[in-house]
């Protein structure tokens, strides 16, 4: 019987795989230099590994340890031809990851195979993933984030810790979110004092500091891209806010954009978009009471996982909020957001007893996986899946040779985003 189900876990797995190849076949035959993942490997390319491994984007204000290890290896140890080729493949690796600990480890979040594979497909084809969350270097941050977040209920033995702790401390100095999960961290160790709680604790308490110590000193020296650590929030961030996160996250970009086509008025009326925006978090918030609720009337493990789920969706949302630069909280910004809220309602949808709330819990369910699909190969947005009319890196790359002083083209190209290699190779 577990030989079985190991088989039937290997092809499930192989069926994701499947999936992500056909959501972009020209990422994973060709690959794709965005502009973000450009400037890191051209700064790995141009200095030496030690530079390389320990930059510090000062725009950004913290330190992003997975881009600087992949673009180091890119450029010391890949022929430039294949540069944005290894870039995918080695972000591959942390979605990969995910399935991994989702389907082959022992976890408290999914509580059996149904659950595992729903929860598979959740992180693959929900609507939060679908609009921007490319396989690159700056994205990785958001996989890390919810590598960190799995990690925390995944059953701990010797190997695992082995393999948990280094992966634990890449993700925190790579980014802001991991950092986010130290305090249910810190609340399991309370929960179970052991000593694999605890080092996994301080990891994510070393990380921690180390990142917000970077962005202090960022933010103090002016280092900091305009608008990050903004505690202001303008109608158009509360607006895009409740669009791409509370309604987006559920019902894709199809179906809203269907009814705003039919209803100018919604598009052209602000106030109106306002007044939209503010029933909707009503509602939100009154599932997040319910939610709320659950937690008191649940047992001690049970309670941990819905405290640690709640606890996402409010600090997530509060930094994206905070700390994104501008006013649009779309693509990678609303991912852990939105991720937190389907997975409310997945466990609502699975252990609400009121019969009104767990039809609705199901019905949102639903809703996740048919609208995601239904964007997953949107031919709307073919140029940006299939990669059409994008500069080619083997053409620009000769031209660069050819000219030392020519910028090489990268993506978005509709924005005209290019690079300076500022180094001639052959």
């Amino acid at each position: 019987m577990q030989k079985n189900k190991s088989i039937i876990n290997f092809l499930f797995l192989f069926v994701l795989i499947i999936i992500s190849f056909i959501r972009s076949p020209y990422i994973f035959t060709q690959g794709r230099f965005v502009s973000g993942d450009a400037f890191f490997y051209a700064n790995a390319l141009n200095n030496n590994w030690l530079y390389s491994l320990f930059l510090i984007h000062r725009e950004a204000g913290y330190m992003n340890l997975f881009s600087n290890i992949s673009s180091t290896l890119n450029s010391k140890l890949i022929n430039i031809f294949y540069a944005p080729l290894f870039n995918v493949y080695f972000c591959f690796l942390l979605l990969l990851f995910i399935f991994y600990l989702i389907i082959f480890t022992k976890s408290s979040l999914f509580n059996n195979n149904y659950e595992k594979y729903l929860g598979s497909l959740i992180f693959l084809i929900s609507p939060p993933f679908v609009f921007e969350i490319w396989l690159n270097n700056l994205n990785a941050q958001v996989y890390l984030g919810i590598i960190t977040f799995l990690i925390i209920f995944a059953e701990y033995k010797k190997k695992s810790l082995l393999l948990y702790l280094p992966i634990l401390f890449m993700a925190g100095l790579s980014g802001i979110y991991s950092c986010l999960m130290t305090p249910i961290y810190f609340l399991k160790f309370l929960i179970n004092k052991n000593f694999n709680n605890l080092m996994t604790l301080l990891v994510l308490v070393f990380t921690s500091i180390t990142q917000f110590s970077l962005i202090i000193n960022s933010k103090i020296s002016n280092d900091l891209s305009a608008g990050k650590i903004d505690f202001f929030i303008s109608s158009n961030e509360f607006i895009s806010y409740t669009y791409n996160v509370l309604i987006r996250t559920f019902f894709s970009g199809t179906f809203p954009n269907i009814i705003a086509t039919n209803l100018n008025i919604v598009k052209e009326d602000k106030n109106l978009l306002l007044v939209l925006s503010i029933v909707i978090l009503i509602i939100t918030s009154y599932f997040l009471i319910l939610f709320f609720k659950k937690i008191i009337n649940s047992n001690k493990e049970d309670k941990f996982i819905y405290l640690s789920l709640i606890y996402l969706f409010f600090v997530s949302s509060f930094f994206v909020v905070v700390g994104g630069v501008n006013d649009i909280i779309a693509g990678r910004y609303a991912v852990i957001p939105g991720l937190s809220l389907i997975l409310i309602i997945f466990k609502l949808s699975f252990t609400e007893e009121k019969r009104i709330i767990s039809y609705i819990s199901i019905f949102l369910l639903v809703c996740v996986f048919i609208t995601g699909t239904i964007d997953y190969r949107n031919k709307k947005h073919i140029t940006y899946f299939d990669c059409i009319q994008c500069p080619n890196w083997r053409e620009e790359v000769l031209k660069f040779q050819n000219d030392e002083n020519y910028k090489v083209r990268v993506w978005p190209y509709n924005e005209n985003k290019r690079v300076f290699l500022n180094r001639k190779l052959y």
